[in-house]
């Protein structure tokens, strides 16, 4: 019997305007009456993760940038890996000279050390080509593109070094091929978790930190197995969730074959309520 639901965010609860389905906070208030908790398992920051759970209605708390960071339902943090500033110095040093741009993702937001200026021709140079490459429209890029502004903060080296970063999102043109020889250089130079998303950005967080771990020490002091987890997604970030042992997998229609394969079940895509179907099957199945 399933007792808790972890969830992606971004391709998995938000659809493709990036929004929360506005009937979906009355299916998910169902499910959590039923006794079944409800967790984000999210890349996102938790000032960003937080405003979504907020809208959607979710009680029970937020796994956020890959499991590095962890709050119960009441909004306290009970797990944190932030990166260590020396690690933090070593990762630019290799991602920037392969033409990576970095934002860094804090409790208080994701920042960027660029002027807006300079954020505008990155997105005009490098976000756009890299979304339009993935066979989005042009209306649905500047979409994307305005839904990423919205979450940046734009600040100098000296007032980040005064916070702790717990990921690296770094992004250039040709990632895929940039992405092939770095990956490889940061786990065997460095030891960090670096992963790629369906967007082509790279996801960078301490060693053996990511969303199946941050899942495993949310759950350490539950009355909850792995046999009643189910856990929704649709990127390669989402896949150490999905394949812990013992636990009910979903990947999400718009998920590569590559996730696909790998679950246990499919549901629709994003676009499609795929979350929502999942929701009701299992209100049907509990009745």
């Amino acid at each position: 019997m399933i007792k808790l639901i972890s969830i992606d965010l971004d391709g998995t609860l938000l659809n493709q305007e990036n929004k929360v389905e506005p009937d979906m906070k009355e299916t998910i208030a169902e499910i959590q009456d039923r006794g079944i908790r409800i967790v984000v398992n999210t890349g996102r920051d938790y000032r960003s993760a937080s405003r979504i759970a907020g809208e959607a209605g979710i009680r029970g708390g937020i796994i956020c940038c890959n499991g590095s960071e962890i709050y119960d339902g009441e909004g306290k943090q009970v797990a944190s890996h932030p990166l260590p500033a020396d690690l933090v110095r070593r990762v630019e040093a290799l991602l920037e000279e392969e033409g990576f741009i970095l934002s860094y993702f804090t409790h208080s937001g994701q920042y960027m050390l660029l002027s807006l200026q300079e954020y505008r021709r990155y997105s005009r140079e490098v976000l756009l080509p890299l979304i339009l490459s993935h066979g989005h429209s042009a209306e649905k890029a500047a979409a994307e593109l305005e839904t990423w502004r919205k979450e940046l903060r734009f600040c100098k080296r000296q007032e980040l070094e005064r916070k702790q970063i717990y990921k690296l999102n770094a992004v250039c043109y040709r990632m895929e091929e940039a992405a092939k020889r770095v990956t490889g250089k940061l786990v065997s130079a460095e030891g960090v978790t670096a992963v790629c998303t369906n967007m082509g950005d790279m996801e960078i967080t301490m060693p053996r930190i990511n969303k199946g771990s941050g899942l495993l020490e949310y759950i350490q002091d539950l009355d909850i197995t792995l046999g009643e987890i189910l856990v929704m997604g649709d990127s390669e970030n989402d896949l150490p969730a999905m394949l812990l042992p013992g636990i009910c997998s979903v990947a999400m229609g718009n998920a590569k074959e590559t996730i696909q394969s790998r679950c246990k079940y499919c549901t629709a895509g994003n676009g499609e309520g795929g979350v929502k179907k999942v929701l009701k099957g299992l209100l049907e199945y509990r009745q």
